[in-house]
């Protein structure tokens, strides 16, 4: 929706997408909600926070009032999940889903989490000229295919 305002100029969902965001802003202005432990994984987390990378690579305007600006959720975000990489299998990586007690998911290594955090890591390293993202998340020679 965030491309589709940017490209068509229709600017009639634009306060329900700046409030479809905010409302998922977690406390450290990342999208961890603790009343959604239960359903909340690491590629969850990483969905939202790609949708706020949209809004600041097609200047999507940052909604009024809000706790954070779209970088900062962002990056909060980013490194909210970095902080769960997981090396004791697979060479390292994240598991599907974020807490112990979701035992389907928290045991296992899945594809679109680790997929959506090296986009999210090559995305802010793009946007921010910072290339530790995607150091953080992608070594060099992928980061070097993403980037060019």
């Amino acid at each position: 929706m965030i491309e589709y305002s940017m490209f068509t100029g229709d600017d009639s969902f634009t306060k329900t997408l700046q409030r479809a965001l905010t409302a998922n802003y977690g406390p450290a202005n990342d999208f961890i909600l603790d009343y959604r432990r239960s359903q909340t994984g690491n590629d969850d987390q990483a969905f939202w926070a790609l949708a706020v990378m949209s809004a600041l690579e097609y200047q999507f305007p940052d909604a009024e009032k809000a706790p954070a600006d779209y970088l900062d959720v962002a990056v909060n975000s980013f490194n909210n999940i970095m902080s769960r990489w997981d090396e004791t299998s697979c060479g390292g990586g994240l598991k599907w889903q974020i807490y112990p007690e979701n035992s389907y998911g928290y045991n296992y290594k899945n594809s679109i989490s680790n997929g959506c955090a090296f986009a999210l890591g090559a995305r802010l390293a793009r946007y921010t000229g910072n290339q530790s993202y995607a150091g953080k998340s992608l070594n060099h020679a992928v980061l070097d295919a993403l980037l060019t």
